[in-house]
Order: structure tokens, then sequence, then C-alpha cells
């Protein structure tokens, strides 16, 4: 999480999962970590659709901050993806993975829930 780490801290250890074979996921949920992380040598964000002052959350977090996005980076969206809709929603827009976590966690069979979101 970028906002749990200064420039410093970020930049050393993305260089050193780099230097361990190891690839980087650093997640923003607002576009002041977004400028926060700019520059920043990575390959995928995770946009997380919550925002951690009001604990709300919102699919516009990720529509907001996708466009802000180099064409290159892989992005991953996590949290509020309910429904078929939200997937495609996500999709058409750019989001290239999803983190699903409660919405499987809360299903009574996670595997038909799974197929319900991307089938």
């Amino acid at each position: 999480m970028a906002a749990c780490l200064d420039d410093k801290s970020l930049l050393h250890l993305i260089r050193l999962s780099y230097d361990l074979g190891m690839d980087v996921i650093v997640e923003v949920s607002n576009l002041q970590e977004l400028d926060k992380v700019a520059g920043l040598p990575f390959r995928m964000v995770a946009i997380n659709n919550r925002d951690y002052t009001t604990h709300k959350v919102d699919l516009t977090i990720t529509t907001d901050l996708i466009t802000q996005l180099p064409k290159e980076i892989l992005v991953i969206t996590e949290g509020e993806i309910d429904n078929r809709e939200d997937v495609s929603l996500m999709s058409s827009i750019g989001a290239n993975a999803f983190l699903l976590g409660e919405n499987l966690l809360t299903a009574d069979n996670p595997g038909e829930k799974l197929a319900e979101l991307f089938s």
C-alpha cells in the first residue's frame, strides 16, 4: 500500500523485489497515492475501491484512477465487484484483473458465484 510507505522505502522495496526475482503490485486508493508512485518502476497496480478515510467502497475510484495510468501498466481492481455488470464495466475501462474476496467468501457456492461473475 503506497499510503503506508514513504517514497524512499517504496523505491527500495520495489528494487529489492526485482533483485529477488519477484514482481511488484503497488496498491493505491486515491489520486494522491497514485501521484506518489508516479515514476516508480512498477508494472502492476492494484486500485482499491475502498476509501480508507471514510471506509466507503465505490467503483468510481477505479474508473477515475485508471485513466491516469499508462496503458502498459497491468491494472487490478479490488473490492465491490458484485455482479457481471461490475466485471463488464471494469473490463471495458481497462482493468486486467479482479481481486474478489468477500464476494466469494460469503457465497453459498463460491464456484458458482465466480462463474456468474465471469460467464
